[in-house]
């Protein structure tokens, strides 16, 4: 391979690993462009292409891949992948045949299969019985012809009940025999004057007649005039000012009033929590060096890996984790206690990344010497972790 199709790799990589697989595409092409007779360069823009979900376009690059080495795994297997996608059943299967001929004690090829299987079993219709209707001539023969016979049909029209009128209310005669007159005209039924109530919007609030307070005029001489409160009327009587009505006990300033912002909790300064693996990604290839990397990581706890990652794991995002483990482990300065804390901590996430699909696949991607990280790691947490088959 040539430097400039080597440097565009290592570039296609780091983007890769940085979640950002259509930058890691273009290195690849560029890759491809500079050198087309290596067959890692179409394999690894494969891979981006499955992330991206361009399944034509990764089956393309895996034939590619096959063309310039045949019997490659890691080209049977994805391009499998890419043709389960497209619903090319039969030829996935061909390919993950070929891989087991290959390595047949494969697990992941194994685990592709038999998903596989799966899929194309429930793929299938579900077969129909057709029923077993007897034709008329068998109808015939058999005597079970149905009988018709004609039956008379009554129509009957429902009784309409009458619609209930309103009841007339009349206006009683006013019986003015027993009453006897207060006033000096005479009370009869044709003075009556029937006034129309105003609706409830238009009747305006009634007025209180005001009252003047008794008193009267005292002289220096001892004479005092006494006006009487019954003698005035409305009109003689001058208008007293209304009382305002006393209001509440309590400024409205303060009533419902919108709590200060000072008032809040502090604003935690603490690495915030990745909500998904497209933030992981961003924030991991943000970090310059392993202790960003190692509070990123923290952010996360090792319950929650299996669920962030799901079946996006891929082997160089693994690769930086272990490396980022094994430089919290390594340093010789570090106090006894917090080593043992690291220790127990990174043994927590070695367990955890066993329970996330297609960790099995990813680990047989590793090199020999990104295994030779991973034993280390293991070796140092206590030895052997259970899933960790290096």
């Amino acid at each position: 391979m040539s430097s400039e199709a080597q440097k565009e790799k290592n570039k296609g990589n780091d983007s890769f690993r940085g979640g950002n697989y259509a930058e890691a595409i273009g290195h690849y092409s560029a890759a491809i462009i500079t050198d087309r007779k290596d067959h890692t360069l179409p394999l690894n823009r494969a891979a981006a292409y499955l992330k991206l979900g361009k399944n034509e376009d990764a089956e393309r690059d895996c034939t590619t891949s096959l063309s310039l080495k045949p019997g490659q795994v890691k080209a049977l297997f994805r391009r499998a992948q890419a043709r389960i996608a497209l619903l090319k059943l039969d030829e996935a299967r061909e390919d993950l045949n070929q891989a087991l001929k290959i390595e047949p004690k494969n697990d992941a090829v194994v685990v592709e299969l038999k998903k596989l299987e799966e899929l194309s079993v429930a793929s299938k219709p579900p077969v129909r019985k057709p029923l077993d209707v007897p034709s008329q001539k068998q109808a015939v023969a058999s005597g079970s012809s149905p009988r018709r016979r004609r039956v008379p049909i009554e129509i009957v029209e429902g009784q309409q009940e009458p619609t209930p009128t309103p009841p007339s209310f009349k206006d009683s005669q006013v019986n003015t025999e027993n009453l006897t007159p207060i006033s000096s005209r005479s009370i009869s039924s044709s003075s009556r004057v029937v006034e129309k109530e105003a609706p409830f919007e238009m009747k305006a609030p009634a007025k209180l007649p005001a009252r003047a307070g008794g008193g009267g005029i005292f002289r220096a001489s001892g004479e005092n005039t006494v006006f009487s409160t019954k003698a005035t009327t409305p009109s003689t009587t001058p208008s007293t000012s209304v009382p305002e009505p006393p209001t509440d006990d309590f400024p409205k300033s303060t009533i419902n009033a919108p709590p200060s912002r000072s008032e809040g909790p502090p604003i935690s300064s603490k690495t915030p929590t990745p909500l998904s693996l497209f933030e992981f990604n961003r924030e991991w290839s943000r970090s310059s060096n392993a202790v960003d990397r190692w509070a990123l990581l923290k952010s996360v706890p090792p319950t929650a890996i299996p669920s962030l990652f799901r079946t996006s794991l891929e082997a160089p995002m693994l690769t930086s984790i272990l490396e980022v483990f094994l430089r919290v482990l390594g340093p010789e300065d570090v106090e006894e206690s917090n080593r043992f804390d690291a220790r127990t901590l990174v043994r927590e996430y070695l367990q955890n990344f066993v329970r996330v699909p297609r960790f099995s696949t990813v680990l047989m991607f590793l090199t020999t010497a990104e295994r030779n990280v991973a034993k280390k790691v293991c070796e140092a947490v206590g030895g052997r972790v259970e899933g960790w088959n290096l």
